[in-house]
């Protein structure tokens, strides 16, 4: 399985830089580990719950540019270690090659030009670089909720004991890996493994993950559950069918899960598939035609991105002429379709949707 973990790029008189690079690491090997991801992702429920990448606020990784770097790590994202932040600062100063327009690199362009002493220009790097962090004011500083005091620090600089207690190390092979620690933080534990896949539907190649997440019982037994090749499970992880562990194992990347969950459509049952057209929508919503003849019968359905793990059956009804997809997606208030719902302007989050496929859901056995 995919991983993107922080790997030692360079060391250099008690400074660690760590790049972020995927490594292979066996799915077993990290599924009872109290860790999270640094790949992760949000459900954004304004676009009908479509996976999108989130920035975790606790972690800014910038893309490396200093000497000595390899050339396959030059411009990697990653972060800066040192006993104090004081050392990182004077290692940045003496080792960053600036390359763009971004900060880094024009804080630094000032703090070299700069002709006042040394040690006044390293305090000035570091005030410079927490003041133009693009963090609202109120965020510029790290808390650790564990620590009784907040320590101040640009986020891609980390202190020795702040990353120690931040990170866990992971064996992969003859080196060693990290990855944020959930330890005292059971949100960030909450990772999943996804394989992004097609499925043909009608002759179309539809985007679908399939998902594989761990949890543990009251007595400890640790649990998987997930949904693969149209099917859902729950079972003990010592019983997981090997074939699953290899398909992710083989195709699998892993993610944290910030916001949403991905296996709320559970109990979902899918009535029709929908393309998201690429054009704008009608002008005059009132003008828009009559909701598509198979879907009268509905008293109405979830939206979902089709990457959200639900069944999709032999059969569906496919609906991809415009005027019929807007149609629906006019009659659709908060990822509710309502096919009597008097038709009205799609909101702004809906352009993030075009040529996307969404399925349209209703509870599974309660809906004819």
């Amino acid at each position: 399985m995919k991983v993107t973990m922080l790997n030692v790029a360079a060391r250099e008189a008690g400074v660690t830089v760590l790049a972020a690079v995927p490594v292979e690491v066996p799915l077993l090997h990290l599924a009872r580990r109290p860790v999270g991801a640094l790949e992760s992702v949000r459900l954004d429920q304004a676009a009908l719950g479509a996976p999108m990448p989130s920035e975790d606020l606790r972690l800014d990784l910038v893309p490396l540019h200093l000497k000595g770097l390899a050339r396959g790590l030059h411009g990697r994202p990653g972060i800066v270690v040192a006993a104090t932040v004081a050392q990182a600062m004077e290692f940045l100063l003496d080792n960053w090659v600036p390359s763009g327009r971004s900060e880094p690199d024009l804080t630094l362009r000032a703090c070299r030009a700069s002709r006042r002493p040394r040690h006044a220009r390293i305090r000035e790097l570091e005030a410079a670089l927490l003041r133009k962090q693009d963090e609202p004011a109120d965020d510029l500083f790290e808390t650790l909720p564990h620590r009784r005091r907040a320590r101040l620090r640009p986020r891609f600089v980390w202190s020795q004991e702040d990353f120690e207690e931040s990170f866990d190390a992971v064996s992969v092979g003859r080196r060693t890996a990290y990855l944020p620690s959930a330890n005292g933080e059971p949100e960030r534990s909450r990772f999943a493994a996804v394989v992004a896949r097609f499925q043909d539907v009608g002759g179309h190649r539809v985007p679908r993950w399939d998902v594989l997440t761990f949890g543990v019982r009251e007595r400890g037994e640790p649990m998987a559950s997930g949904f693969h090749e149209g099917r859902w499970f729950h079972c003990p992880l010592a019983r997981l069918d090997a074939r699953v562990i290899e398909a992710f194992d083989e195709r699998g990347r892993l993610v944290s899960v910030a916001e949403g969950d991905l296996t709320a459509s559970e109990s979902q049952e899918a009535r029709f598939l929908l393309r998201v057209p690429r054009g704008a929508p009608p002008a005059d919503p009132q003008r828009v035609g009559p909701v598509p003849e198979a879907l009268r019968g509905l008293p109405g359905a979830l939206l979902s991105d089709s990457r959200n793990p639900v069944r999709i059956p032999e059969g569906l009804p496919l609906i991809t002429s415009p005027a019929e997809v807007w149609a629906v997606l006019l009659r659709t208030t908060s990822g509710i379709f309502l096919p009597d719902a008097a038709p009205c302007a799609p909101p702004r989050s809906f352009r993030r949707l075009a040529g996307a496929w969404v399925v349209g859901g209703v509870p599974a056995g309660r809906v004819p």
